[in-house]
């Protein structure tokens, strides 16, 4: 497999064979080692990696400190995962060798050569020197080249479609959701014209709209997986509903517990909706009460902290097993009304934070939610309740910025009067307070 990777990207004119006689002096020369990683994928059982962060010596540099390193325009995970639940249908789809779609620069193909066998089959057979005429995944500026080159083609097709595209695009996935079938299609059918247009196969598409799954099963172009991998989420298309990535939480090979072990394990959790923080806060909690015993990283923790991980860990794992309804239904075809937006705000002496609530036609679905550990300064109860309502103000703004214009009301709840009466004086506050009060009243405006 790993060789007929290789023969497929020399077949579609992503790599060429070079002579090692010709060796160019106004250029320079760069081999990359490579190795395969498998993938649970039915398109690519196998990726190769190319490492352009390996030295050949500890004075050389690698590719990737060579060259320019420069972050993609990305967009921020939670808002596509917001859009993505926000309407009755929903559709993810990734971009066929996305990186490799770009041509490379001739000046700059010999930086990225690297050795493979004439004959896979035979470990003494000769080496043949390849290098890469595109953009290959590993440099470090590829991500910026992608993100560049399809905002660039967006912008010079503009139009709904291609805010669309943009607004669900994170690297070479794209993700969003619509209110009616018809839509759906006539996406389908746009998208995947557009980016043929600028070079790009828009594949691996999967729905949870049976119509859409038998057209793009008739062209070849369905995601054949049980569960569609979505930004670190996983998507059962059938049953609409999103699974969190299993994981394991052990001791260590040697049976003991440490607190660079546990750092390890209580951020395997990727929850960037944060609909799992009445579990994972724990998770935080724990840690930063090791942090206040002064132990080193890799010493043995103590019988009685260990049992309380093992408690801890357990909760983790079992929360992972959670179903999460994709849908929020902020819009119905059928019913104009639009929905109301709750957001609620709390606190303790270990944390504080909010969490965000969609009720449409008298169904409340959460949205997202954000806690943060209490200071290791002692700090009041109500004043941690304040910081709480600013976590709420931000995850207001947030949303409201990734649904403009949806929300016919949004209401804040708070069980601290302390916090209401702060807000509604006119009295001079103290700085701390003054401030909070402030950025509260600016992101929520005529709300609070």
């Amino acid at each position: 497999m790993y060789g007929d990777s290789i023969r497929e990207q020399e077949r579609r004119h992503f790599i060429e064979k070079v002579e090692e006689t010709k060796l160019p002096t106004d250029r320079p020369v760069h081999y990359i080692p490579h190795h395969p990683v498998s993938k649970e994928s039915s398109t690519t059982p196998i990726r190769i990696v190319y490492d352009c962060s390996c030295k050949d010596g500890r004075d050389n540099p690698s590719l990737n400190e060579c060259l320019e390193s420069h972050p993609p325009v990305m967009n921020d995970i939670t808002g596509i995962l917001m859009r993505f639940r926000a309407k009755k249908y929903a559709t993810t789809s990734d971009l066929e060798k996305a990186f490799l779609q770009i041509q490379l620069d001739e000046k700059d193909r010999d930086a990225t050569r690297f050795l493979w066998l004439s004959d896979p089959t035979n470990t003494s057979s000769p080496l043949i020197t390849y290098r890469f005429k595109s953009v290959l995944f590993g440099a470090t500026c590829s991500p910026f080249i992608l993100s560049a080159t399809l905002l660039k083609h967006f912008k010079e097709n503009p139009g709904k479609l291609s805010d669309t595209l943009e607004n669900g695009l994170y690297v070479d996935n794209i993700l969003t959701s619509f209110d009616n079938e018809s839509d759906l299609i006539d996406y389908y059918r746009r998208s995947r014209e557009l980016l043929t247009k600028g070079g790009f196969n828009l594949r691996s598409w999967n729905s949870n709209s049976p119509k859409l799954q038998e057209i793009a099963s008739k062209e070849k172009t369905l995601d054949k997986d049980e569960l569609t991998k979505i930004l670190g989420m996983k998507w059962n298309a059938k049953s609409d509903k999103l699974f969190y990535q299993s994981n394991t939480f052990e001791m260590d090979k040697k049976g003991k517990l440490t607190k660079r072990y546990i750092l390890r394990q209580s951020s395997k959790i990727f929850d960037p909706l944060g609909l799992l923080s009445p579990v994972t806060v724990k998770a935080k909690i724990f840690m930063q009460s090791l942090w206040k015993l002064n132990l080193e990283l890799d010493e043995i923790l103590p019988e009685d902290i260990q049992s309380k991980w093992i408690l801890i860990s357990r909760d983790l794992a079992t929360s992972l097993e959670t179903e999460i309804h994709r849908s929020t239904q902020t819009q119905n075809e059928n019913n104009r009304n639009l929905p109301t937006l709750h957001v609620f705000t709390d606190a303790s002496t270990h944390e504080y934070g909010a969490c965000a609530y969609i009720l449409y036609d008298r169904k409340p679905t959460i949205v997202m939610a954000k806690n943060r550990v209490a200071p290791i300064k002692t700090i009041t109860l109500p004043k941690l309740e304040l910081m709480g309502a600013v976590i709420g103000a931000r995850l207001d703004d947030h949303i409201c910025k990734n649904f403009p214009e949806t929300f016919s009301e949004i209401q804040f709840w708070s069980d601290s009067q302390i916090v209401l009466s702060w807000l509604s004086s006119v009295k001079p506050q103290r700085q701390f307070i003054k401030n909070r009060i402030e950025e509260i009243k600016s992101l929520c405006g005529d709300n609070v």
